[in-house]
């Protein structure tokens, strides 16, 4: 698992591959890929076509925003807006969140995370033939509405500010800015330009490589006596001088002298600094002491201005080896561990601000203190649990008894103002709704519903468990039944079912694609009467319909033609068992409640494969490598028929793997409603040479 940083060093691009090796010559992949462009939202899900090796997006209800009908899917999430960059053979376009084209397929290069541009921002950068020559330049365009904001004829451009863009044509060394609708507003002399120390700087790149900077009008920002300067605020100044930094005022007069190592501001009027020995220390605008010079790493939370300032300690217990200052320099909290806070509940992507808090435990204490990177401390006390639930939800807390069980539990807003506090024995926990929580009373194992809107600390307990789903809606259980709750906490489902939970994509698609059902589907079931594999679909108003799912009924012919259309090369017919003349009355799945499963997981299997395997000697010999995918059913009682290559590499490499194929034990099977029945499934197995 290898995790790699955007430039903007908060969002994680991660790469997940599976390896086995066979021998020290040659090494099979058998791998899974995940590509994260920005945020994937939980609301959307990569789609992979195996028979034509295509790639869509759908949503959560398996609705397609972007057909699986391209070669590559990049996906660019800002705050307003998700846009996918998507191509097909050599041309590339950008799709909106509702599945419409703002630019059409016909740019060879389209960027919006680089940098170059600021996703967040709208534009995107293209050119129609990425030769760096002058007929064929890069252009900024809105990502939004496709319009083109800066022609193609560009050597360099950048988005600095979503209200600033500057280009340069080739051969010249002239920076031209535009605003954000393409207006030219000024030029300057310099090779290239990107964002400065602020939101109205502009650092400028000259051709012998030196850098000044200038403000959003064009104008310099510092006047000539300052030398090497890297900052401002208007009325002081940091630079270098001889490789040290100091602070000066706008005509150059010292405040603070040239003796640190390193210096950065942080809340107005302090300033970070380190020195020679890597001790580190705040101070003020006169260089006085604010925290003191200490060795140990000195941060804000997060890297946000605000009320905390965190001092790693040296010599401390490991694990609780931090400081916690307020801003003016007051020593909060000593010898505690810092943490992530706790989240209850799902938080949507675009409302995630779980990052702007975190806790403090005290060393020997067991319990935390809840901080806000810019409020500072929001909780006097110190609690055992401390659990967040979302900007607009109420934190849940609670200490623990002696025994370490939790007791007392609390509800506070984010301003530290009490909503509700439990009765003795009764624990809390979040739901989707911001003003209701779920309460259990542990003496009798019931549940029941606050309503924190309501002030009450009278709780019905009237169910036996309640679950809350991702969608919002809640299910319920009296005796051996389930119902379903709506958000707002009323019965949608009287408890009739014997299981309840929310639907996955398929079943979001055959409800569409049903001209029988009506209304939107927020949970599937199964109830007396209804056996597998059929099941019971449940819409927003409360109606349930039985659902019976489409097998997958391919005939020989359909499965000869993705064999065709699924391969490179086809140079042999592999060995393949032959598919059953006519198809019997057990249905094959191509999804289920519990997928099959080799025995002992992916771990044992891929174990199996690296320790069977043999590269074939054509496909060594003649350099052939890529990916085979087979598919085959898994048998009721595990066993595996019906092997078919969909996609072959030659050189023997489809007939070896159909080979560890036919040598694997029997399977753990599919199961639906608690029965084992036949599943489809697809395997790719990669062959690469050392």
């Amino acid at each position: 698992k290898t995790t790699r940083f955007y430039p903007n060093g908060n969002h994680p691009m991660t790469e997940l591959t599976l390896n086995m090796k066979y021998m020290a010559q040659h090494t099979l992949l058998t791998s899974v890929f995940i590509f994260f462009c920005g945020y994937i939202l939980p609301a959307q899900h990569r789609e992979y076509n195996d028979r034509t090796r295509k790639h869509g997006i759908s949503d959560e209800e398996g609705q397609y925003i972007v057909p699986a009908e391209y070669d590559e899917v990049k996906i660019f999430f800002q705050e307003r807006d998700t846009f996918y960059v998507v191509k097909k053979g050599s041309k590339k376009g950008i799709v909106n969140q509702k599945g419409q084209f703002t630019v059409p397929l016909e740019y060879q290069e389209v960027e919006m995370w680089a940098p170059q541009v600021h996703a967040q921002f709208g534009f995107a950068l293209v050119t129609k033939d990425n030769n760096r020559s002058q007929n064929s330049g890069w252009g900024i365009l809105n990502a939004r509405t496709g319009n083109i904001v800066l022609p193609h004829k560009f050597e360099f451009v950048r988005v600095i500010y979503a209200d600033l863009l500057v280009g340069r044509t080739f051969a010249d060394s002239t920076l031209q800015f535009f605003d954000g609708q393409g207006k030219a507003l000024f030029q300057v002399f310099g090779r290239a330009a990107s964002a400065g120390f602020d939101d109205n700087s502009v650092e400028i790149k000259r051709v012998n490589r030196s850098t000044y900077f200038i403000n959003k009008k064009g104008e310099n920002l510092f006047p000539p006596q300052i030398k090497n300067p890297v900052w401002t605020n208007g009325q002081q100044a940091i630079s270098i001088e001889n490789g040290q930094y100091g602070l000066v005022d706008m005509a150059g007069k010292t405040l603070v002298p040239f003796e640190w190592k390193e210096m950065k501001p942080y809340n107005p009027g302090q300033f970070w600094v380190k020195n020679n020995e890597n001790q580190q220390a705040l101070i003020d605008k006169n260089g006085r002491f604010i925290i003191p010079l200490e060795a140990g790493n000195l941060y804000l939370p997060n890297g946000k201005l605000g009320a905390t300032y965190i001092r790693a300690q040296s010599g401390s217990e490991p694990g609780f080896d931090f400081k916690i200052y307020d801003s003016t320099g007051k020593i909060r909290h000593s010898d505690v561990r810092i943490s992530t806070v706790t989240v209850g509940g799902s938080i949507p992507s675009k409302a995630d601000s779980r990052y702007e808090y975190f806790t403090a435990e005290a060393k020997g204490k067991k319990a935390q203190f809840i901080f806000h990177q810019k409020r500072g401390q929001i909780l006097p006390e110190a609690w055992a649990s401390v659990v967040y639930g979302g900007e607009n939800h109420a934190l849940i807390v609670a200490q623990k008894d002696e025994t370490g069980k939790l007791i007392r539990f609390h509800a506070f807003d984010l301003t530290g103002k009490l909503c509700f506090k439990a009765p003795e024995g009764v624990t809390l926990q979040h739901t989707r709704n911001p003003r209701l929580l779920i309460a259990t009373n542990a003496a009798n194992n019931t549940t029941g519903m606050v309503n924190l809107d309501k002030n009450s600390e009278k709780i019905k307990f009237e169910y036996g468990s309640i679950s809350p789903l991702l969608n919002g809606y809640l299910t319920f259980q009296q005796a051996d039944r389930r119902g379903l709750l709506e958000p707002n906490g009323k019965v949608l489902v009287p408890a009739k079912f014997t299981s309840l939970d929310l639907p996955n994509k398929f079943q979001f698609r055959q409800f569409r694609a049903d001209t029988k059902v009506r209304g939107q589907l927020v949970a599937e079931g199964s109830y007396e009467g209804v056996n597998a594999p059929n099941w019971v679909a449940v819409n927003s108003k409360g109606e349930t319909f039985v659902m019976e799912p489409t097998p997958i009924e391919e005939s020989v012919e359909e499965v000869a033609t993705k064999v065709t259309e699924g391969s490179d090369a086809a140079p042999e017919s592999p060995e393949v068992e032959e598919p059953p003349a006519q198809l019997t009355n057990d249905n094959i799945f191509s999804f289920v409640e519990k997928t099959p499963e080799f025995p002992g997981g992916e771990s044992a299997m891929l174990k199996f494969l690296a320790q069977n395997i043999q590269y074939p000697e054509d496909a060594r010999k003649n350099g052939i490598q890529g990916r085979v995918a087979l598919s085959f059913v898994v048998e009721k009682d595990g066993s595996l028929s019906t092997i078919q290559v969909l996609r072959d590499i030659g050189g023997g490499c489809g007939q070896e793997a159909v080979r560890i194929v036919k040598m694997m034990p029997k399977w753990t099977p599919g199961m639906q409603r608690n029965r084992p029945v036949r599943v489809k499934y697809t395997l790719p197995v990669s062959f690469k040479l050392d």
